[in-house]
């Protein structure tokens, strides 16, 4: 269960396009019709994934999260994700982190994916929170 706590008057740092396309740069795949479905619901939408063993449901709800971060510009802090166990937490972290940070990176690296957006500005902000989520103080 994915639950968010979105701020008031807060708006995102990259649309939603921006997000996919330094996403398929870091990653071998793009998000097929299903998961975009569960990716791109406004932040006040819960989420509840139920599916079978590697159907995707961390990668779904990693990119869920990232969007929340990045394109919804909800602090990292007021999302509550939860899974059964101890390890599949563990590897939702490191995913989130891992792919976050790559994402990050993307957006630096290639102008053309921030045409309209200030990139210093989203790299200071997100990376930070990412430090500090990552250190456990965020």
């Amino acid at each position: 269960m994915l639950a968010v706590e979105p701020l008031a008057g807060t708006g995102g740092m990259i649309s939603l396009e921006q997000f996919y396309r330094a996403y398929t740069t870091v990653s071998q795949y793009e998000p097929n019709s299903e998961q975009q479905d569960t990716i791109r619901p406004a932040s006040t939408q819960p989420l509840f994934i139920v599916a079978g063993p590697s159907t995707g449901k961390t990668t779904c709800l990693t990119l869920r999260i990232l969007k929340l971060i990045l394109v919804d510009g909800v602090p990292p802090q007021s999302i509550l994700a939860t899974t059964f166990t101890k390890k599949a937490a563990a590897e939702l972290r490191s995913r989130i982190l891992g792919r976050g940070f790559r994402i990050l990176e993307a957006l630096e690296a290639d102008p053309t994916i921030l045409e309209d957006t200030n990139g210093g500005h989203l790299w200071g902000t997100v990376a930070g929170m990412f430090r500090s989520w990552r250190s456990g103080r965020g």
